[in-house]
């Protein structure tokens, strides 16, 4: 499991005082903070795991922790009745809606954040059943809670061609920050990669034959190592950004060195989601980096790409997952809208009617 790139993961911090009401091992000997360290681990070995999704991980299993605390509850006890189950069901309903005290937003958590916390919750419960720190009869406690319908895919809306074009075309590509932001939404554009991964595009990830760019991205969703070849266009793009900021030198340079990086409060610094969200709300007007994944679906199809064509290249498990996906992407298209309109007599201008 992955998070979205707009999905919001904390309600505490980490850092806050836990109350546990009562020491606990579980059947094997273990402490709860031991069991927790072993299901964290257990999510870093896994290759799909960035390092946001192991922060939202720890995040709200520690947040979750602290919550139970306040109502004299733990996340294990060493009496494992269907009751104390019942309980943290209950507290796990209640957890999942609320917004930490210190929070500045004031709407309500959406479904799918909702979703995510659930998920996380069931995960470590799971991971303690595997492996024998709680009773079968136990069971998952996450399994008794009433979770939200989530709308697959709903975030998913592709841009217009002609406003990506001219939005292209007004970027100063002479400027530093003009040739990084150029760079990078060619990239989203013609590869259709999730912004984590663009993000996480290091010195090692490119590979240069000639004049052509090779990208590799060893943490796709699913754990996945996949690789885009970039057309010369595009290449360019990259390489003129690269060398005008880091010049020849970047390919000396060491492996971890990041490709987009911050030109304002941060100079230097590795270029973060808020980051790229800023820049493509001030360039194509939409703050949702999504959008680009989405742009990138449409103009395959339309370019004559094969369902099954787009699948491989949006990481898809199945091409029923892509129909599905592009059926939300699609859905604010209607191909007869014009036509209809010029049934009733629809008009920009006004007319005169004879």
């Amino acid at each position: 499991m992955t998070l979205s790139d707009n999905q919001e993961i904390t309600i505490y911090t980490s850092s806050q005082e836990i109350a546990a009401p009562f020491e606990f091992s579980s059947p094997r000997g273990f402490s709860i903070d031991g069991i927790i360290a072993g299901w964290l681990e257990a999510i870093k070995l896994k290759r799909s795991q960035s390092e946001k999704t192991q922060t939202a991980y720890r995040d709200t299993i520690l947040s979750f922790r602290a919550f139970l605390g306040k109502h004299q509850l733990d996340l294990l006890s060493a009496d494992e009745l269907r009751e104390r189950a019942l309980d943290i069901s209950d507290a796990a309903q209640i957890f999942a809606r609320q917004r930490s005290p210190r929070a500045n937003r004031t709407n309500p958590i959406t479904v799918s954040t909702q979703a995510q916390r659930l998920a996380i919750l069931s995960s470590f419960y799971s991971y303690c059943l595997k492996h024998g720190h709680t009773l079968p009869e136990f069971g998952n406690p996450i399994d008794l809670v009433e979770r939200p319908s989530v709308e697959p895919y709903a975030a998913a809306i592709a841009l217009e061609r002609n406003d990506v074009l001219e939005a292209l075309e007004r970027i100063d590509r002479e400027t530093d920050i003009g040739a990084r932001d150029y760079a990078l939404l060619a990239i989203l554009l013609v590869t259709g990669r999730r912004v984590s991964e663009v993000l996480s595009i290091r010195r090692d990830n490119l590979q240069r034959a000639g004049d052509i760019i090779t990208l590799t991205f060893e943490r796709t969703k699913g754990g996945k190592i996949m690789r885009d070849k970039l057309d010369p266009d595009t290449s360019a793009a990259l390489i003129s950004w690269i060398y005008r900021y880091y010049h020849a030198k970047f390919w000396r340079m060491p492996g971890d060195t990041p490709v987009w990086v911050n030109l304002t409060n941060k100079q230097g610094a590795a270029l973060g989601y808020k980051g790229i969200a800023g820049i493509c709300q001030s360039r194509l007007g939409v703050s949702t980096v999504h959008s680009t994944r989405a742009t990138f679906a449409i103009a395959m199809e339309d370019s004559g790409a094969t369902l099954t064509d787009i699948q491989q290249r949006l990481g898809h498990s199945t091409p029923t997952a892509t129909g599905i996906y592009m059926g939300k992407v699609k859905r604010d298209r209607n191909q007869y809208s014009e036509a209809v309109a010029n049934k009733f007599g629809i008009s920009g201008s006004k007319k005169k009617r004879a």
